[in-house]
């Protein structure tokens, strides 16, 4: 069966598009798209989000919630990076560290333990929220 584009395929897509490198849930997206005035079911969302990350547009990491969080930016690269996410905004960030080199190789070399890049995410505060009071 081949693969053919819908029009909430393309919105889906378009959401990504403009929101740079933020990251949503499921629900959160339905929301987006409904104040919108857009009309999508959640279940056709869930497939269509399934189907983007197979194809490598967009890529969902666990945030330790049920929902996963899907975010633009999957690069030819992407695997090559650790990420952060900041716990207050939402943010996804890239990250080349050549301290985690480090730990990469401890890791496989005293521990006999592979890290997955692709999969491993860090939280923790950005620098803009990280300043602001906490409640």
């Amino acid at each position: 069966m081949g693969k053919y584009t819908t029009k909430h395929r393309l919105k889906i897509k378009d959401f990504f598009k403009s929101q740079g490198r933020d990251s949503f849930t499921a629900g959160q997206i339905h929301q987006a798209l409904t104040e919108e005035g857009y009309v999508i079911g959640i279940a056709t969302l869930y497939r269509q989000l399934a189907s983007l990350t197979r194809e490598g547009f967009i890529a969902s990491l666990q945030d330790g919630a049920v929902e996963k969080y899907y975010y633009l930016g999957w690069q030819e690269d992407c695997h090559n990076h650790y990420h952060l996410k900041c716990l207050d905004c939402g943010r996804l960030f890239h990250l080349d560290c050549s301290y985690l080199q480090n730990l990469e190789s401890h890791m496989k070399e005293d521990h006999g333990f592979i890290i997955s890049r692709e999969e491993s995410t860090l939280y923790g505060r950005c620098i803009n929220c990280s300043g602001k009071e906490r409640k």
